[in-house]
């Protein structure tokens, strides 16, 4: 399962963790949905390929909303390599 996402949060680019706003919910609604079997900080993202989970950016350059990302900073070819990886 890959969490995706069409750019960097700025939080992400800030602290290096996904979905590490203070009122983010996303680490809440994945264990109260039985995806993980704990509550996982943010900074414990990487933790989670063991369960088979993993998250990416079309962008790995730029941060901020949609509308802010220049188009030639999206990296399609290397977002399907990325989801086509199988950790062993």
């Amino acid at each position: 399962m890959d969490f995706s996402s069409q750019e960097k949060a700025r939080r992400l680019a800030e602290v290096g963790h996904y979905y590490a706003h203070l009122h983010n919910r996303f680490w809440s609604a994945i264990h109260e949905a039985g995806i993980t079997p704990r509550r996982y900080q943010p900074s414990e993202f990487a933790g989670l390929l063991h369960l088979g989970i993993s998250f990416t950016n079309l962008s790995k350059s730029g941060a901020g909303m949609v509308h802010q990302i220049a188009a030639a900073s999206i990296d399609v070819p290397g977002f399907k390599a990325r989801l086509s990886f199988r950790p062993s």
